[in-house]
């Protein structure tokens, strides 16, 4: 072998290494960096109506932010904070023990919480 050999084996090998080490770390920051996101979602749903209707519903609230991507979850939230039958909300939510999602046609988020309601309870 001549030393362009070893030389080009030395450079894969050094790149192989990088690759075993900085994947698994980048893979740890991103799964951090979804926690912490996910966090502060429910930090939000938690202020909001959203988080009793998930109660009232019977749906587990760490399932609802882990069962859908960020960017559907911003927008229910976002649908949330914005809405414009929020007295309706708060009265049907203060009136019942349970939700079911018949109760609920006003609600802006409502196929949402069918199809997450439907998931959770298979």
């Amino acid at each position: 072998m001549h030393w362009y050999d070893w030389a080009g084996i030395g450079v894969l090998a050094t790149m192989a290494a990088a690759l075993i080490i900085l994947f698994p770390l980048s893979i740890g920051k991103n799964l951090a960096q979804g926690h912490r996101y996910r966090k502060k979602l429910a930090d939000r749903i938690e202020h909001l109506p959203m988080g009793r209707m998930l109660q009232k519903l019977g749906i587990d609230e760490y399932k609802f932010l882990h069962e859908q991507d960020g960017v559907h979850l911003k927008q229910e939230i976002s649908r949330c904070e914005t809405c414009e039958v929020k007295e309706k909300c708060e009265e049907e939510l203060n009136s019942h023990e349970r939700l079911e999602t018949k109760d609920i046609a006003y609600c802006p988020n409502r196929d949402a919480l069918e199809e997450s309601v439907k998931t959770q309870t298979g």
